[in-house]
């Protein structure tokens, strides 16, 4: 029988979930590209895949992004009200909705790839075509997902996000490695088509709970006094009217990247040739799996963040949300400080030793600063959200893409990709600076001093030596992948211990991870390695 979950035990489903999904998600865009032969062509390969990809996410917000959550609510709603016939009518309008919604995007996908490709590189019009599909059946696997989450019980919205990815990562590189012979166009079309398998399997898993637990499900969804309405258009247009400012805020991130499919028409105007052009891109793209490894961590705590704020907030408990915030902005600085600094070190080297292609290092470079702001604008969204100015950081981010667009242009036919790396680097500081600055106008932090940023770095350049130092050490002696991994290891535990030491951590900082605490908290306060 399917379980109601508790909003602890809920959030921690669906954060596992996501982070597991999204950690599978950053193997094969290490994998790809070395999969295909590596060098200049694994960075074209990648670029040919990205232009499916991009254009992807974007349908994909359009589509689905949103929906889900609107629909976990109005079906949670109808069941607090004791309508179960009235949840069963969400369901299947939405079911309906977003079929409807998919099969139209899915076909505007096909109709536009034609013109795009030729706009960009011929060699982009299979793998947009292959990954066209995965739009209707994501669509209508919202739906379900958010019958599930409607009804909190999130185990099978977790375990379809993990079931998608997995499918979808096996499907992306076996393609890669048995289409290869028929050249890399094919071999990036049977990736792109990972996305229709994963989603695939993804609704198959959730069409198989829905038939293992009939009984109770119907018995669920037609308990309860049968209410008056409910036909489709109403129910639609709540759908609709809770779903369209979701869809918006998120559409930022996905058009900021969407902007970079600029890069190859601008760096065809100064003279490229399509190919070049493409595997310019695809440099620009081995770049973002690196940046992510920070990122997902900023991306937890952000999570766990938000409820705690609200509810500080809520209480007006100012010392706590001032507590809040503070512990906030100072897990951002820890994370990204030496991710920015690791990554402009190590750039080159990451470069070669994963793709065989130190070219990708140069934009890498410029890129790694986009982690502190992107960890900052993450948190300090995190924040405005818990103290219920939602639509601040969307406004915020609307700037961002208009910077990002602005610069990519002005900054593309005279840099090249670093250019674009510049202008996404920009985008988000202008956007973490305004959210900041919002944070402090409505709350401020007066927890926050100048030795939170002074101590990241300190403890930052010390690890920088240590992996400099070591660096040398092993470069004669081992490969360069061995001395790569060798180096950033010992490059986490060196910056650990000179922060601990520095007293660059506070026992609240951890508490946003609860897990976490419990486990190392007791030892560092017995060792005198941290303060409350």
């Amino acid at each position: 029988m399917l379980h109601k979950d508790s909003l602890v035990r809920g959030a921690f489903i669906l954060a596992a979930g996501s982070l597991l999904s999204r950690g599978l998600g950053a193997v094969y865009r290490l994998l790809l590209p070395m999969l295909v032969g590596g060098g200049q062509q694994g960075a074209y390969a990648l670029g040919l895949y990205n232009y499916s990809y991009r254009i992807y996410s974007v349908a994909l917000v359009l589509s689905t992004v949103g929906l889900p959550l609107a629909v976990s609510r109005l079906v949670s709603q109808r069941l607090a009200q004791d309508d179960g016939a009235g949840a069963r009518r969400v369901f299947t309008a939405a079911r309906g909705l977003l079929a409807a919604v998919g099969l139209v995007i899915t076909l505007g996908l096909a109709a536009v790839a034609p013109g795009f490709a030729r706009t960009v590189d011929p060699n982009a019009l299979y793998p947009i075509l292959a990954i066209a599909p995965a739009v209707f059946l994501v669509s209508l696997m919202s739906a379900y997902r958010g019958l599930f989450q409607g009804m909190q019980v999130m185990t099978p919205y977790a375990v379809s996000q993990v079931v998608e990815q997995i499918v979808r990562v096996a499907t992306i590189l076996a393609a890669a490695v048995l289409l290869l012979p028929w050249g890399i166009p094919a071999a990036m079309a049977g990736a792109s088509f990972g996305a229709v398998t994963g989603a695939g399997a993804g609704l198959v898993y959730l069409w198989y709970v829905m038939r293992r637990h009939r009984e109770h499900l119907d018995r669920v969804l037609a308990a309860g006094r049968p209410r008056a309405g409910g036909a489709w258009p109403g129910i639609i247009r709540e759908i609709l009217a809770l779903a369209v400012p979701i869809s918006l805020a998120s559409l930022a991130f996905p058009v900021i990247s969407l902007i970079d499919l600029s890069v190859p028409v601008l760096l065809q105007s100064r003279g490229m040739d399509a190919e070049a052009a493409t595997t310019a891109y695809g440099a620009l793209s081995q770049a973002e799996p690196f940046l992510n490894v920070p990122l997902t961590l900023t991306t937890g705590f952000a999570l766990s963040l938000v409820p705690a704020i609200t509810e500080a907030a809520s209480q007006g408990r100012g010392s706590r949300v001032q507590r809040g915030i503070g512990a906030a902005l100072r897990i951002a600085l820890i994370i990204t400080i030496p991710a920015v600094a690791g990554l402009m070190l190590l750039a080159h080297d990451l470069a070669a030793a994963f793709y065989d292609y130190p070219a990708a290092g140069t934009p890498l470079q410029v890129l790694a600063l986009a982690a502190l702001f992107i960890g900052l604008q993450q948190m300090s969204s995190g924040v405005l959200q818990g103290l219920g100015r939602p639509m601040v950081p969307v406004r915020h981010l609307a700037w961002g893409v208009a910077v990002k667009a602005l610069l990519t242009w002005l900054l593309v036919p005279a840099w090249g990709v670093t250019g674009a790396a510049a202008a996404t680097v920009s985008a988000f500081t202008v956007t973490a600076l305004l959210n900041l600055a919002s944070v402090a106008r409505l709350a401020g932090w007066s927890d926050f001093g100048a030795g939170n940023v002074a101590k990241p770095v300190a403890a930052s350049l010390v690890m920088a030596a240590a992996v400099t130092a070591l660096r040398a050490v092993l470069v004669p002696r081992l490969p360069l992948l061995a001395v790569t991994l060798a180096v950033a290891a010992a490059g986490v535990v060196v910056y650990g211990a000179a922060l601990l030491v520095l007293g660059g951590v506070r026992a609240a900082d951890l508490e946003l991870a609860p897990g976490l605490a419990r486990r190392v908290l007791p030892a560092l306060r017995r060792w005198r390695l941290i303060r409350d």
